[in-house]
């Protein structure tokens, strides 16, 4: 920022919200109701379902759409996990 607003990628807002996929996913299929983002790494599958299932449990939905991806193939993350060790880019 110290550079002025032109030197951040236009790409840096799109990065931080992790729910635009599911939110294109609700509109490609008409879908309406409850529409949200599960962050927990590698369980992230796991929990969007028991999500879901609470969600219908409640009766807050009749169905829920789920699943889960990772796939954090960025700068930051790169330069994160070579940081601390735990990616090789060799």
């Amino acid at each position: 920022l110290n550079r002025g607003p032109r030197r951040v990628s236009p790409f840096f807002v799109p990065m931080l919200i992790p729910d635009m996929a599911t939110g294109q996913v609700s509109i490609d299929l008409g879908a309406k109701g409850p529409n949200g983002s599960t962050v927990t790494a590698c369980v992230t599958g796991t929990n969007s379902i028991g999500e879901a299932f609470k969600i219908i449990q409640r009766g807050d939905a009749d169905a829920m759409v789920t699943g889960g991806s990772e796939a954090p193939i960025t700068h930051m993350a790169i330069a994160g996990f070579s940081a601390s060790r735990a990616l090789s880019t060799n």
